[in-house]
C-alpha cells in the first residue's frame, strides 16, 4: 500500500510540474502577443509604455489603444479615403458569372 501511495505521489508530482511549465509558456505566449498587438497599434510606444501594457490585468489592447490613439484613428481614415477609388472601381465590375457573359455578348455585337 506504501508503495502505490509513493507512485501516485511521483505520478502527480510530475504532473504537477508538467503544468507548471506548459502553463509559465502559455503566459509568456501571451505576454508577447498583447506586446505584439500593442506595438501595431501603437508603434510610437515606449518601453515602458509596453511594460504596462502587458503588466496589466486587462490586456486587451486592440479596444483601448485604438479608441485613445489618435496616430491609428489618422491611419484607418487614410486607408479609408485611398480604398475609396478602388471600391469605386469594383462597383463597376460585373458582380455574377452571368453579367460577364452578358458583357461579352454585347461587346460582340459592337463588333
Amino acid at each position: 500500500m506504501k508503495a502505490q501511495v509513493e507512485a501516485v505521489k511521483t505520478r502527480f508530482t510530475t504532473l504537477l510540474q508538467e503544468h507548471q511549465v506548459v502553463e509559465k509558456e502559455f503566459r509568456k505566449k501571451v505576454k508577447d502577443r498583447v506586446e505584439r498587438q500593442y506595438k501595431i497599434v501603437n508603434p510610437t510606444a515606449t518601453e515602458d509604455e509596453v511594460r504596462q501594457v502587458t503588466e496589466s490585468d486587462n490586456p486587451q489592447v486592440f479596444s483601448q489603444a485604438v479608441s485613445i490613439s489618435p496616430t491609428t484613428k489618422r491611419r484607418a481614415l487614410m486607408t479609408a479615403a485611398q480604398l475609396q477609388p478602388i471600391r469605386r472601381c469594383s462597383r463597376r465590375l460585373p458582380r455574377s458569372p452571368r453579367a460577364s457573359r452578358r458583357d461579352s455578348k454585347d461587346r460582340e455585337d459592337v463588333d
